[in-house]
C-alpha cells in the first residue's frame, strides 16, 4: 500500500513537472514570437525612415517601396498621420462622434475633450484608455484611428483610412461619397511630415507598423507598434 502510494505521488510529481516544463516551452515561445515581431517592426520602420524622402535617391513618399525581407516579400507605405483623428486637438464634436462609433463613454470623452491642455496632451493612444474608461473593443478601434501627432483639428480624407470616414460619418459607403458627407470643419490639410507606417507581407491585409517623422534636421521615429 505505502508503495503504491509513494508510486502514485511520483506519477503525480513528473505530470506537474511535465505540464511546467510544457507550459514553460509554450511561455519561451511566446516571448520568442514577441522578441521576432518587434525586431521585424523595429527594422521595417528604420528601413521606411532610411528609405522615403524629398532628397535624391529616396522614394517619395506617396509611392511604394518593394523589397524581400528574410523569406518574405514586403511592401511598405506611408499615409499621412492626418488621415486619422488626432485625440489631443480634434474638436469635440469629432470626438463625441469617435465615441459614439466605438462605444466609448459619451461623457468621460466629452470630459476630457473639456478638460484638455497643452501642457497634458496625450503621449500616447493607450493612455486615452485609462482616461476615459475604454474597455478592449473600443480602445481596439481607436488604436485604427486616431493619433496624437497628427497636430490638426480634422483629418484630411485623402489619407484616411475609410473606418475613419465612417466613424466620423456615421454610416459606411463609399470613399468619395463618405469624404464628401464630411462636415467641412473637419477637413484639414496633411501635414506632409509626419506619416503612418503601413506594411502588406507576403499579401496578407495591410497592418499599421508605426508613425515616422521627417525634418530639416533629423528624422524619427514617433511611435512603434
Amino acid at each position: 500500500m505505502v508503495v503504491l502510494s509513494m508510486l502514485a505521488i511520483i506519477t503525480l510529481l513528473f505530470a506537474v513537472a511535465s505540464a511546467r516544463l510544457v507550459a514553460g516551452q509554450r511561455l519561451a515561445f511566446a516571448d520568442l514570437t514577441l522578441a521576432r515581431y518587434a525586431h521585424r517592426t523595429q527594422s521595417l520602420v528604420d528601413i521606411a525612415l532610411k528609405t522615403f524622402g524629398t532628397g535624391p535617391g529616396k522614394v517619395p513618399f506617396d509611392q511604394p517601396l518593394d523589397l524581400q525581407w528574410g523569406d518574405a516579400r514586403v511592401t511598405l507605405y506611408l499615409r499621412d498621420v492626418a488621415g486619422l483623428i488626432d485625440l489631443n486637438t480634434a474638436p469635440a464634436d469629432m470626438l463625441r462622434r469617435l465615441a459614439e462609433a466605438s462605444d466609448l463613454p459619451v461623457d468621460r470623452v466629452a470630459a476630457f475633450a473639456a478638460a484638455r491642455e497643452p501642457m497634458t496632451r496625450l503621449q500616447r493612444v493607450a493612455d486615452f484608455r485609462r482616461i476615459v474608461g475604454a474597455s478592449d473593443e473600443a480602445m481596439a478601434v481607436v488604436s485604427r484611428v486616431a493619433t496624437v501627432v497628427s497636430g490638426r483639428q480634422g483629418i484630411d480624407p485623402d489619407a484616411a483610412p475609410i473606418e475613419v470616414l465612417e466613424v466620423l460619418a456615421g454610416r459606411s459607403g463609399t470613399r468619395a461619397d463618405l469624404a464628401l458627407s464630411l462636415d467641412r470643419a473637419w477637413i484639414a490639410p496633411p501635414t506632409d511630415t509626419t506619416f503612418r507606417v503601413l506594411a502588406v507581407i507576403d499579401g496578407a491585409p495591410e497592418r499599421a507598423l508605426g508613425i515616422v517623422a521627417f525634418g530639416a534636421i533629423s528624422d524619427v521615429v514617433l511611435e512603434l507598434r
